[in-house]
Protein backbone atom coordinates (compact mmCIF):
# COMPACT_ATOMS: atom_id res chain seq x y z
CA UNK A 1 0.00 0.00 0.00
CA UNK A 2 1.22 3.45 -0.83
CA UNK A 3 1.90 5.75 2.01
CA UNK A 4 0.06 9.01 2.23
CA UNK A 5 2.43 11.82 3.05
CA UNK A 6 0.87 14.83 4.66
CA UNK A 7 2.67 18.08 3.99
CA UNK A 8 2.61 20.81 6.51
CA UNK A 9 0.93 23.99 5.29
CA UNK A 10 3.39 26.79 4.58
CA UNK A 11 3.87 29.40 7.21
CA UNK A 12 1.72 32.51 6.72
CA UNK A 13 4.71 34.68 5.87
CA UNK A 14 6.64 32.12 3.81
CA UNK A 15 5.11 33.10 0.46
CA UNK A 16 5.69 36.77 1.17
CA UNK A 17 9.30 36.13 2.14
CA UNK A 18 10.04 34.09 -0.98
CA UNK A 19 8.51 36.80 -3.16
CA UNK A 20 10.62 39.45 -1.49
CA UNK A 21 13.76 37.32 -2.01
CA UNK A 22 12.99 37.28 -5.74
CA UNK A 23 12.03 40.95 -6.02
CA UNK A 24 14.58 42.56 -3.72
CA UNK A 25 17.69 42.03 -5.94
CA UNK A 26 15.81 43.52 -8.90
CA UNK A 27 14.83 46.55 -6.84
CA UNK A 28 18.43 46.97 -5.72
CA UNK A 29 19.66 46.86 -9.33
CA UNK A 30 17.05 49.43 -10.37
CA UNK A 31 17.98 51.74 -7.51
CA UNK A 32 21.67 51.30 -8.30
CA UNK A 33 21.08 52.19 -11.97
CA UNK A 34 18.97 55.22 -11.01
CA UNK A 35 21.61 56.42 -8.55
CA UNK A 36 24.36 56.09 -11.15
CA UNK A 37 22.25 58.04 -13.67
CA UNK A 38 21.78 60.86 -11.17
CA UNK A 39 25.49 60.88 -10.33
CA UNK A 40 26.45 60.99 -14.02
CA UNK A 41 24.03 63.84 -14.71
CA UNK A 42 25.29 65.81 -11.72
CA UNK A 43 28.95 65.22 -12.60
CA UNK A 44 28.57 66.41 -16.20
CA UNK A 45 26.45 69.36 -15.06
CA UNK A 46 29.15 70.36 -12.57
CA UNK A 47 31.94 70.01 -15.16
CA UNK A 48 30.23 72.09 -17.87
CA UNK A 49 28.27 74.56 -15.76
CA UNK A 50 30.98 77.27 -16.07
CA UNK A 51 29.94 77.56 -19.73
CA UNK A 52 26.84 79.42 -18.54
CA UNK A 53 29.09 82.37 -17.67
CA UNK A 54 30.16 82.75 -21.30
CA UNK A 55 28.61 85.10 -23.80
CA UNK A 56 27.81 84.71 -27.46
CA UNK A 57 30.63 84.64 -30.02
CA UNK A 58 30.86 86.35 -33.38
CA UNK A 59 31.19 83.13 -35.38
CA UNK A 60 27.85 81.53 -36.38
CA UNK A 61 26.04 82.72 -33.25
CA UNK A 62 24.72 85.82 -35.09
CA UNK A 63 23.28 83.69 -37.88
CA UNK A 64 21.62 81.31 -35.44
CA UNK A 65 20.53 83.66 -32.62
CA UNK A 66 21.85 87.16 -32.06
CA UNK A 67 21.15 88.54 -35.57
CA UNK A 68 18.32 86.19 -36.52
CA UNK A 69 15.10 88.15 -36.07
CA UNK A 70 12.90 85.16 -36.81
CA UNK A 71 14.53 83.05 -34.10
CA UNK A 72 14.26 85.92 -31.63
CA UNK A 73 10.49 86.04 -32.18
CA UNK A 74 10.15 82.70 -30.40
CA UNK A 75 7.77 79.85 -31.17
CA UNK A 76 4.93 80.85 -33.48
CA UNK A 77 3.01 78.95 -36.15
CA UNK A 78 4.74 80.97 -38.84
CA UNK A 79 8.15 80.26 -37.38
CA UNK A 80 7.30 76.58 -37.00
CA UNK A 81 6.59 76.41 -40.74
CA UNK A 82 9.78 78.33 -41.48
CA UNK A 83 11.88 75.96 -39.35
CA UNK A 84 10.77 72.94 -41.39
CA UNK A 85 11.20 74.67 -44.75
CA UNK A 86 14.32 76.77 -44.27
CA UNK A 87 17.85 75.84 -45.32
CA UNK A 88 19.45 78.87 -43.71
CA UNK A 89 23.02 78.38 -42.44
CA UNK A 90 23.44 75.76 -45.18
CA UNK A 91 21.59 73.16 -43.10
CA UNK A 92 18.14 71.65 -42.79
CA UNK A 93 17.70 71.15 -39.06
CA UNK A 94 14.22 72.19 -37.90
CA UNK A 95 14.70 70.90 -34.35
CA UNK A 96 17.76 73.12 -33.97
CA UNK A 97 15.80 76.19 -35.02
CA UNK A 98 12.93 75.28 -32.72
CA UNK A 99 15.27 74.83 -29.75
CA UNK A 100 16.85 78.25 -30.35
CA UNK A 101 13.40 79.81 -30.67
CA UNK A 102 12.35 78.23 -27.38
CA UNK A 103 15.47 79.60 -25.70
CA UNK A 104 14.73 83.09 -26.99
CA UNK A 105 11.16 82.80 -25.75
CA UNK A 106 12.33 81.70 -22.29
CA UNK A 107 15.55 83.68 -21.83
CA UNK A 108 15.52 86.38 -24.49
CA UNK A 109 19.08 87.16 -25.55
CA UNK A 110 20.59 86.36 -22.14
CA UNK A 111 23.46 84.04 -23.11
CA UNK A 112 23.45 82.08 -19.85
CA UNK A 113 20.06 80.56 -20.68
CA UNK A 114 21.17 79.38 -24.11
CA UNK A 115 24.31 77.84 -22.64
CA UNK A 116 22.32 76.21 -19.85
CA UNK A 117 20.11 74.41 -22.37
CA UNK A 118 23.16 72.97 -24.13
CA UNK A 119 24.67 71.85 -20.82
CA UNK A 120 21.45 70.15 -19.73
CA UNK A 121 21.14 68.39 -23.08
CA UNK A 122 24.69 67.08 -22.84
CA UNK A 123 24.13 65.85 -19.30
CA UNK A 124 21.00 64.05 -20.49
CA UNK A 125 22.96 62.56 -23.41
CA UNK A 126 25.57 61.17 -21.02
CA UNK A 127 22.88 59.62 -18.86
CA UNK A 128 21.19 58.10 -21.92
CA UNK A 129 24.53 56.71 -23.12
CA UNK A 130 24.90 54.87 -19.82
CA UNK A 131 21.35 53.53 -19.93
CA UNK A 132 21.68 52.33 -23.54
CA UNK A 133 25.10 50.71 -23.07
CA UNK A 134 24.01 48.99 -19.86
CA UNK A 135 20.92 47.64 -21.57
CA UNK A 136 22.91 46.41 -24.58
CA UNK A 137 25.75 44.77 -22.66
CA UNK A 138 24.44 44.16 -19.15
CA UNK A 139 27.78 45.50 -17.83
CA UNK A 140 27.10 48.21 -15.28
CA UNK A 141 30.57 49.52 -14.47
CA UNK A 142 32.01 49.28 -17.97
CA UNK A 143 28.95 51.14 -19.26
CA UNK A 144 29.47 53.76 -16.57
CA UNK A 145 33.12 54.26 -17.54
CA UNK A 146 32.24 54.52 -21.25
CA UNK A 147 29.45 57.03 -20.60
CA UNK A 148 31.67 59.05 -18.27
CA UNK A 149 34.41 59.13 -20.91
CA UNK A 150 31.90 60.43 -23.43
CA UNK A 151 30.43 63.02 -21.08
CA UNK A 152 33.69 64.46 -19.75
CA UNK A 153 35.88 64.21 -22.84
CA UNK A 154 37.44 67.55 -23.90
CA UNK A 155 36.17 67.05 -27.45
CA UNK A 156 32.67 67.73 -26.15
CA UNK A 157 33.54 71.26 -25.04
CA UNK A 158 33.02 72.83 -28.47
CA UNK A 159 29.59 71.25 -28.86
CA UNK A 160 28.42 72.26 -25.38
CA UNK A 161 30.03 75.67 -24.87
CA UNK A 162 29.26 77.08 -28.33
CA UNK A 163 25.62 78.09 -28.77
CA UNK A 164 25.72 77.61 -32.56
CA UNK A 165 26.66 73.95 -32.02
CA UNK A 166 23.28 73.17 -30.46
CA UNK A 167 22.70 70.92 -33.46
CA UNK A 168 25.46 68.61 -32.22
CA UNK A 169 24.05 67.97 -28.74
CA UNK A 170 20.56 67.66 -30.21
CA UNK A 171 21.68 65.06 -32.75
CA UNK A 172 23.39 63.11 -29.96
CA UNK A 173 20.16 63.23 -27.93
CA UNK A 174 18.04 61.77 -30.72
CA UNK A 175 20.77 59.27 -31.61
CA UNK A 176 20.73 57.90 -28.06
CA UNK A 177 16.93 57.69 -28.12
CA UNK A 178 17.11 55.84 -31.44
CA UNK A 179 19.55 53.30 -29.99
CA UNK A 180 17.33 52.81 -26.94
CA UNK A 181 14.28 52.26 -29.16
CA UNK A 182 16.18 49.74 -31.27
CA UNK A 183 17.29 47.82 -28.18
CA UNK A 184 13.70 47.70 -26.94
CA UNK A 185 12.58 46.40 -30.33
CA UNK A 186 15.31 43.75 -30.34
CA UNK A 187 14.39 42.59 -26.85
CA UNK A 188 10.71 42.27 -27.67
CA UNK A 189 11.25 40.52 -30.97
CA UNK A 190 10.63 36.78 -30.72
CA UNK A 191 13.33 35.90 -33.22
CA UNK A 192 15.89 38.53 -32.24
CA UNK A 193 18.83 36.12 -32.23
CA UNK A 194 18.23 35.00 -35.81
CA UNK A 195 16.49 37.80 -37.66
CA UNK A 196 17.61 41.05 -36.08
CA UNK A 197 19.83 43.23 -38.28
CA UNK A 198 23.47 43.52 -37.23
CA UNK A 199 24.75 46.46 -35.25
CA UNK A 200 26.29 49.32 -37.22
CA UNK A 201 30.01 48.61 -37.71
CA UNK A 202 31.14 51.63 -35.71
CA UNK A 203 29.09 50.46 -32.72
CA UNK A 204 29.73 46.72 -32.89
CA UNK A 205 33.39 46.93 -31.83
CA UNK A 206 32.95 48.84 -28.53
CA UNK A 207 29.79 46.97 -27.57
CA UNK A 208 31.47 43.63 -28.29
CA UNK A 209 34.43 44.66 -26.11
CA UNK A 210 32.04 45.48 -23.29
CA UNK A 211 30.22 42.19 -23.65
CA UNK A 212 33.31 39.99 -23.94
CA UNK A 213 35.71 41.88 -21.70
CA UNK A 214 39.27 41.33 -22.87
CA UNK A 215 38.43 38.23 -24.94
CA UNK A 216 39.95 39.04 -28.35
CA UNK A 217 38.45 35.98 -29.98
CA UNK A 218 34.92 37.02 -29.10
CA UNK A 219 35.58 40.57 -30.23
CA UNK A 220 36.96 39.44 -33.59
CA UNK A 221 34.12 37.02 -34.25
CA UNK A 222 31.39 39.56 -33.48
CA UNK A 223 32.98 42.74 -34.83
CA UNK A 224 35.20 42.12 -37.82
CA UNK A 225 32.52 40.75 -40.12
CA UNK A 226 30.62 44.05 -40.44
CA UNK A 227 33.92 45.89 -40.94
CA UNK A 228 34.98 43.49 -43.70
CA UNK A 229 31.58 43.85 -45.39
CA UNK A 230 31.82 47.64 -45.21
CA UNK A 231 35.35 47.62 -46.60
CA UNK A 232 34.20 45.46 -49.50
CA UNK A 233 31.14 47.52 -50.43
CA UNK A 234 32.47 51.06 -49.88
CA UNK A 235 34.73 51.12 -52.98
CA UNK A 236 31.81 49.87 -55.07
CA UNK A 237 29.58 52.66 -53.76
CA UNK A 238 32.24 55.30 -54.37
CA UNK A 239 32.83 54.04 -57.88
CA UNK A 240 29.12 54.13 -58.63
CA UNK A 241 28.80 57.62 -57.13
CA UNK A 242 31.73 59.01 -59.12
CA UNK A 243 30.33 57.44 -62.27
CA UNK A 244 26.93 59.04 -61.76
CA UNK A 245 28.30 62.44 -60.69
CA UNK A 246 27.41 64.92 -63.46
CA UNK A 247 30.69 66.84 -63.19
Amino acid sequence: MSKIVLKEPPAPNQGFRSAMVDIFPGLLRQREGLLLCVLLFALVLWAFFPATRNGFVGFDDPEYVTANRRVQQGLTWENLKWAFCSSQAANWHPMTWLSHMLDCQLFGLAPWGHHLTSVLLHAANTMLAFVVLKRITGATWRSLIAAMSFGLHPLRVESVAWVAERKDVLSAFFFMLTLWAYVRYAEESKSVSEKSPPSPPRLSLPTSWMKNGANPEGILQQSLRPWVASAATTPLGLRRGLHDYPG
